[in-house]
């Protein structure tokens, strides 16, 4: 499905559509700023990742409208096919840069809101940085991508450590 026919099922973005651009930042997921006469939309175009990441997106959708509701989160819009895209309302702002995470207010923000969103029902997914690899390797073996060599040490390693 191409980026027009998706603003097309969602009735906020097709009534009075103008235009839309690609936004920069995603490693995976393409993400779209969508204009309308009214406001702006972000769509996220989910990519297959889905499948190996064990990413639950009618989930990720309830806790995204669980942010928002505690007022850090923007206004999720469209929502009824998560697996293919998302529409929420487009906030203005910047990406954060690195010298920005030496800032303690912005750390601790993001700490605390890291732990908001990691603590509210309907969160059920893992997310530890060893199921973060075991999940790489899995999407990296759907794709019949060779495995380098002294990569089962490093992996038994991690076992250890976790």
């Amino acid at each position: 499905m191409e980026v027009e026919d998706m603003i097309r099922t969602v009735p906020e973005l097709a009534s009075d559509f103008l235009s839309f651009e690609q936004l920069g930042g995603g490693l995976c997921n393409k993400t779209f700023r969508v204009l309308t006469s009214q406001k702006a939309y972000v769509l996220r175009i989910n990519s297959k990742q889905n499948e190996y990441l064990n990413l639950t997106r009618h989930s990720e959708i309830e806790v995204m409208k669980k942010a928002h509701f505690e007022g850090f989160s923007p206004k999720v819009i469209a929502g009824d096919c998560p697996e293919q895209f998302v529409v929420t309302e487009f906030i203005e702002g910047r990406m954060l840069e690195k010298d920005d995470l030496e800032d303690m207010n912005i750390k601790s923000m993001i700490m605390q809101r890291l732990k908001l969103i990691h603590g509210m029902e309907g969160q059920d997914r893992q997310c530890t940085p060893y199921d973060l690899i075991h999940g790489y390797l899995k999407g990296a073996d759907s794709f019949k991508v060779k495995r380098p060599d002294g990569l089962n040490k490093i992996l038994n390693r991690v076992e250890k450590i976790a």
